[in-house]
């Protein structure tokens, strides 16, 4: 399948979404799972859904965390204040 379409079939439209898109098709087989260690607002994992591979997201802050969570429809897990 070529790139274009996918990012055509998702609605993405240069600068949403296009990059996270390339990455996650071309560099995680189907059965694969993604692992996104700055997370923000949660796009790679979006894209990540929607092109139906596991993914895993991390993030510190707290509001892009919340922002991800909405974004995405998923809980999330707390694991505590960090510590410094």
């Amino acid at each position: 399948m070529r790139y274009g379409r996918v990012l055509h079939r998702l609605g993405c439209r240069g600068g949403d979404g296009s990059v996270p898109i390339l990455m996650t098709a071309s560099g995680c087989p189907p059965d694969g799972t993604v692992f996104d260690p700055f997370t923000g607002s949660g796009t790679t994992l979006m894209v990540s859904r929607h092109l139906m591979r596991k993914s895993i997201g991390v993030e510190l802050n707290a509001d892009y965390c919340a922002l991800a969570v909405d974004r995405i429809g998923q809980p999330v897990f707390d694991f505590g204040e960090a510590s410094a």
